[in-house]
């Protein structure tokens, strides 16, 4: 299977959509966006590291984790997102905040939606505020 990702934008909607088909099964795939041993091994921009505080998945839970470059540049940033819907393995809609320390601005960045329609489907969806 070619790995294609297909990504779309609606300025007028400030919305955000990356699709990606993936030969995984559905409950790997969810492992995948809610165990922290998961997701710092994927989550994040290449040749930074995350590092996950908290991941409390459920309606209200937290995830907070940072994002620092690998490069030594000192770069970073904390990220903190509350999770709205949780309907195990088909849905995670959350809130996502970033925190950038070295000016002190903190902003909500996206509100993102993971759903799978079928075992090799992977949808998420990012609307800014």
């Amino acid at each position: 299977m070619r790995r294609k990702t297909i990504i779309r934008k609606n300025r007028e909607r400030r919305e955000l959509t990356v699709e990606r088909t993936v030969a995984i099964p559905t409950k790997l795939a969810w492992e995948g966006w809610t165990q922290p041993e998961h997701i710092t091994r994927w989550w994040g921009p290449k040749n930074w590291t995350t590092t996950v505080y908290e991941m409390d998945v459920r309606p209200g839970g937290v995830w907070r984790y940072s994002l620092k470059s690998d490069d030594n540049s000192g770069e970073e940033a904390y990220c903190r997102a509350v999770y709205e819907e949780v309907e195990a393995p088909r849905k995670l809609v959350y809130t996502e905040t970033l925190l950038l320390p070295m000016t002190g601005i903190s902003f909500p960045i996206a509100r993102c939606s993971r759903q799978s329609c079928s075992r090799k489907e992977l949808e998420v969806r990012g609307l800014a505020s």
